[in-house]
């Protein structure tokens, strides 16, 4: 019953859970959304232009 229960967490850690964050990676980025970086960097305008002394 352990050896069973160890078994199952092995294969869902190095295999079900790669997996699934991969498919649901790709599926997120072919929808077009931009990464929030990214949305943070428009909203903040242009960079300041550098001062002289």
């Amino acid at each position: 019953m352990i050896v069973g229960g160890l078994l199952l967490g092995t294969v869902f850690t190095l295999f079900v859970v790669p997996t699934v964050y991969t498919f649901l990676a790709r599926r997120t980025r072919s929808t077009g959304e931009a990464p929030e970086e990214s949305a943070a960097d428009e909203r903040a305008g242009p960079p300041a232009a550098p001062r002289t002394a």
